[in-house]
């Protein structure tokens, strides 16, 4: 898909061209959201043509922000990064449009391991977000984005460079023996399964973020280079497993969402639960036998309503109202 439209002038836009803007563009958030990204792609080619027939340059940029997420979210990283960067480069340097784009950027990075293009996508996120005029505003955007370069930190140096070799039965066993534990214990043992270079990029990143973050912003964050405990690394991973696990646990058409809305006996009996965690993991290249023992049995505390309401992905963009 083109990343550009052709340049036109702007001219004012009808009553029915506004109404099928909103339309469509809200019909590319719902496919974002459901991870449904060839659909997204139809979508976005259809409000690629109504801009290029309206010189509506913002609202397709908006489009490629709102298209790039759903394909990071699938694991496109390449289309994502391919995308963002031409928002990026056609955007103008104060919007909101350049902001999301540079945030999206770094995750793609985090996602494809590149580290040193994620890095400078987070200092000019960060420069960037001195546009949001309100300060209240600017607060929960560094908050946001404090929380997510945590999470896909931890994602990132997880990553193994080959497929982890996990067995459903062992994990469902194994996690079914740690059922007794608490939540907190089981948070500390998913923390503490974690690769030393896991926690070394998640200390470096989020360090290094909060301290581009002006001093009166900073206040409402946790400080830099303050030790975490296990178990509040294994609180923040299973935030990040959101982003890889979420859709094969949470999705409404599915068998397993199914069961484990009658309870837990029925994904118990066909090791559903465990089926999708190792899957979800083993095609994000994450983690180890232990690793997804303890991930199982802490999803296994929690009902299915209860986990995918806690647990649902957010969006690092703006919700507007167009």
């Amino acid at each position: 898909m083109p990343c550009y439209i052709i340049p036109s002038m702007a001219q004012k836009l009808t009553q029915a061209q506004k109404d099928r803007f909103k339309r469509l563009i809200g019909q590319l958030k719902v496919c974002c959201l459901s991870d449904d990204f060839e659909s997204a792609k139809v979508c976005a080619q259809d409000i690629r043509s109504l801009a290029n027939a309206t010189g509506e340059r913002h609202r397709w940029l908006l489009a490629l922000n709102i298209l790039s997420e759903t394909a990071i979210r699938v694991g496109n990283n390449d289309f994502a990064i391919q995308h963002l960067n031409s928002v990026v480069h056609t955007s103008n340097k104060s919007t909101r449009l350049r902001l999301e784009a540079y945030t999206l950027l770094a995750i793609a990075y985090l996602r494809t391991g590149d580290i040193d293009n994620a890095k400078k996508s987070i200092d000019n996120t960060i420069s960037s977000i001195k546009n949001i005029r309100a300060q209240n505003s600017r607060e929960v955007f560094y908050k946001k984005l404090v929380e997510r370069i945590e999470e896909e930190s931890i994602l990132a140096g997880a990553r193994l460079d080959s497929t982890p070799i996990l067995d459903v039965d062992e994990v469902q066993s194994k996690a079914v023996e740690l059922l007794q534990e608490s939540e907190a214990q089981l948070l500390a043992r998913i923390g503490n399964e974690l690769p030393d270079k896991s926690i070394n990029l998640f200390t470096m990143l989020r360090d290094s973020t909060l301290l581009q973050i002006p001093h009166q912003e900073r206040l409402c964050l946790p400080p830099p280079s303050v030790a975490v405990p296990s178990s509040s690394i294994g609180k923040k991973a299973m935030s990040a497993l959101k982003h890889v696990c979420w859709t094969a646990l949470c999705d409404r058409d599915d068998e397993l969402y199914k069961a484990w809305s009658d309870g837990l006996s029925a994904v118990y009996d066909k090791k559903l639960i465990a089926g999708a965690v190792v899957t979800a993991l083993i095609d994000a290249k994450i983690g180890s036998g232990l690793f997804a023992v303890s991930v199982v049995a802490y999803v296994f505390k929690f009902s299915c309503r209860t986990f995918c309401e806690a647990f649902a992905p957010d969006t690092i963009m703006k919700r507007t109202r167009r």
